[in-house]
């Protein structure tokens, strides 16, 4: 009677000792315990180590025990051990040699895209954007929660087993996948609670999905100077750090809506206006990239904010600098009233100025300031003019003074009181004209762009 070294066996017609399935590395512990539990379970040593003093079993019972073992050891397969699993499902038996046709003899499997054809990888990409956490005016980046999907094929690991449909694999560094990066990334992570956050799940045709979910803070250049009533375009720009276009090209998966966005973002102190997405080409010392770009344009949503505690108490400031022409009293209580409404404007205006972002930029708040207190300014010029002589006013002018009740005494403090509220109102015409604008899709320059 052969005897068997510490292994699961049994006796085959010819007296042969016939040993189980190879189990992979990650799974020798697991093998030995249930070697253990078997043994404990059939009773000694006559099935597990070879027949002794209590004889021979049954045949079938050592086919079933020896079936369990195999398919229980299968079911608890070490995920991380990906060549072995894609080796024992027929993927490519030589997966440490250079894929045929390779320029470079050091190229394996697992290190480089399966660029044999002289074709470029096409790595289809679809953005699921879950949130945007925040929207930095003074650092002028902003955060954004997604999941990002890649996918591509891969011939060499495309396998062949009616009973498994795809593998999902949770250790993406066990095979090549596209080197993607964010040109304009500040910072990031790939979020990892309760477990690594990505999987690649890979078809029998060797169709591969690598999803992530991440977290990522972009740069976004901002222009303040239509502060508060400023719209912000900001982008995620995505490209290969080290294959160039002729080996790796990133396209929009068109089959499904390339970029999905939750439509319920609080985004305070913005909203999101519109979204596009489009193609682009990094050009740099060592090459042309592929490169894909999401743009997203963002509006304030407190400009009601602003015209409480900026616009409206300049503007009634302005207001009542203006009301001191009216007062019948010549120089002195004019002039207290007017250098006090000045003074108050010129206050106010320097408060709301620190309502702008750290920004060099000169911002509409800024403008709506230094213009208010200009008009504030006006009624002292107005007092302090006439008051310095007076002048004598013709009958036919006299008669208009009269008519519109005007407290003036000259000519020219008259034209004060009729055309300073005119000229305000016509500044405030052109300043809302040209500063408040909602471009929304105008603003983005994406090939594909829609409103949110």
């Amino acid at each position: 009677m052969s005897k068997c070294k510490k292994a699961l066996c049994f006796k085959s017609r010819t007296g042969v000792c016939k040993t189980e399935a190879k189990i992979s590395g990650g799974q020798q512990q697991q093998h030995r315990l249930f070697v253990s539990a078997a043994r404990n379970f059939l009773g000694g040593r006559a099935f597990l180590n070879c027949p002794g003093k209590m004889g021979k079993p049954p045949r079938f019972i050592a086919h079933l025990a020896l079936l369990l073992l195999f398919c229980v050891s299968a079911s608890i397969a070490d995920p991380a051990d990906i060549k072995t699993r894609l080796q024992d499902l027929g993927v490519n038996q030589h997966v440490d040699i250079p894929p045929e046709g390779t320029k470079n003899p050091d190229v394996k499997l697992f290190d480089e895209p399966a660029n044999i054809s002289g074709k470029p990888v096409i790595v289809t990409v679809h953005l699921q954007i879950l949130d945007i956490n925040q929207i930095d005016d003074d650092s002028q980046d902003f955060s954004v929660t997604m999941y990002l999907r890649q996918q591509w094929k891969d011939p060499r690991l495309a396998f062949k087993d009616p009973k498994t449909s795809s593998l999902v694999l949770t250790d993406p560094s066990k095979i090549w996948v596209p080197d993607l990066m964010f040109l304009n990334e500040k910072e990031g992570r790939i979020h990892d609670i309760t477990s690594n956050n990505a999987f690649i799940r890979i078809q029998k045709d060797g169709e591969v999905l690598y999803s992530t979910r991440l977290t990522v803070a972009l740069s976004c250049p901002m222009d303040h100077s239509e502060f508060p009533m400023d719209e912000q375009i900001c982008k995620i720009s995505m490209e290969s750090y080290a294959h160039r276009k002729d080996e790796l090209v990133f396209i929009w998966n068109d089959d499904l809506e390339p970029v999905v966005i939750n439509e319920k973002l609080t985004l305070d102190p913005f909203e999101l206006q519109a979204y596009g997405y489009d193609y682009c080409t990094s050009n740099t010392t060592s090459g042309e990239y592929s490169c894909i770009v999401v743009e997203l344009s963002f509006g304030r949503s407190a400009l009601e904010q602003y015209l409480v505690l900026a616009y409206l108490p300049v503007a009634a400031m302005v207001i009542v600098a203006y009301l001191t022409l009216w007062v019948p009293e010549r120089r002195g209580p004019r002039l207290i009233c007017a250098l006090s409404a000045f003074g108050v404007t010129a206050l106010t205006a320097a408060v709301i100025t620190t309502l702008d972002p750290d920004t060099n930029d000169s911002t509409a708040l800024d403008c709506w300031a230094k213009w208010s207190v200009l008009f504030a300014f006006i009624p002292i010029l107005a007092i302090l003019v006439t008051g310095c002589g007076q002048m004598d006013i013709d009958d036919d002018a006299a008669k208009v003074v009269g008519t519109l009740n005007f407290p003036a005494n000259s000519l020219f403090e008259s034209a004060f009181v009729v055309f300073l509220p005119i000229l305000y109102i016509i500044f405030n015409l052109v300043y809302w004209f040209y500063y408040y604008s909602n471009e929304g899709l105008d603003g983005l320059d994406a090939e594909k762009k829609f409103e949110f």
